[in-house]
């Protein structure tokens, strides 16, 4: 084996390994944010960079809450995401009363152009604190953008 291939071969075995490591922890170790019971608190039309776990045996998870301020139609969106992912929002009742649901997957005419899934909402209450879950249904973790957005001007 000539020299130069020799060299090649050492480099790749060292190097390997490292490459390995940063991918493993992308795929593996990116926790959820918050949980039912102590939900990450984000702020109507203020984005907010999350992240969640990936898919293993159930879908990666991160919980959320906001408040509404105004009687109106809110927007919720996902952009920038790494992966297939979705989001539930449920009433002022905690995690219990699924309102809506987008999943990019499950109904393809939810996702927009440039890896965004958006949808607009029914009326929400004002004074009430609604609660999103953001779902993985990839094999590796994901950030993303989380945006609430309030139609009133």
């Amino acid at each position: 084996m000539e020299c130069g291939m020799k060299k090649f071969i050492y480099i790749v075995l060292l190097i390997c390994p490292f490459m390995w490591t940063a991918c493993e922890n992308k795929l593996t170790h990116l926790p959820g944010e918050g949980s039912e019971s102590d939900p990450v608190e984000i702020t109507v039309d203020t984005p907010y960079a999350g992240q969640v776990g990936p898919w293993v045996q159930t879908p990666g998870e991160s919980f959320y809450q906001f408040e509404v301020l105004n009687n109106d139609i809110h927007t919720i969106s996902l952009t920038n995401m790494e992966t297939d992912l979705g989001w539930e929002l449920y009433d002022t009742t905690g995690f219990v009363d699924l309102l809506d649901e987008c999943d990019e997957n499950l109904w393809p005419n939810d996702k927009d152009p440039g890896d965004e899934i958006k949808e607009t909402t029914n009326t929400l209450n004002a004074g009430g604190t609604y609660y999103l879950k953001v779902l993985n249904h990839g094999g590796m973790s994901s950030t993303f953008i989380l945006t609430v957005t309030d139609s009133t001007p």
